[in-house]
């Protein structure tokens, strides 16, 4: 099973390693979930996104 999960600081860098088929990204903006999408992975898990800076997740991008 392969899971992309975006996270910042909400985990510490080792708090997936116990996960195998886990891919730790970084914090979502707007195309991220998309891009990762396009990998066709199992599960795509948003725990943090950008909200000041750079564009931000639609709503939409998370339904899609």
């Amino acid at each position: 099973m392969s899971v992309v999960v975006f996270s910042g600081p909400s985990l510490r860098p080792g708090d997936l390693d116990a996960f195998p088929g886990v891919t730790r990204m970084p914090p979502a903006a707007r195309g991220d979930l998309w891009t990762a999408a396009t990998g066709s992975p199992d599960a795509i898990c948003l725990i943090d996104g950008y909200f000041d800076g750079r564009p931000s997740v639609m709503h939409k991008e998370i339904l899609w």
